[in-house]
């Protein structure tokens, strides 16, 4: 067994390159196993929401404030 140092666009370059090769090569279980291996290392992109959020406290004062 061999451990590799690549950055992600190289590892997304070989999975890419793997990917377009013919199913009769065999190269996917090659290709699950490399994904197996390499996202748990893949930092996550923190979660941005899609709405500003409002405490539920503030929406219920303003409620109240309006009527």
């Amino acid at each position: 067994m061999i451990t590799l140092s690549l950055e992600i666009e190289e590892v997304n370059g070989i999975l890419q390159t793997l990917g377009q090769l013919p199913t009769s090569s065999g190269a996917w279980p090659l290709v699950v196993k490399i994904k197996q291996q390499a996202e748990p290392q893949v930092p996550t992109e923190p979660q941005v929401p899609t709405e500003p959020q409002v405490p539920k406290e503030e929406v219920a004062k303003e409620l109240t404030t309006e009527q």
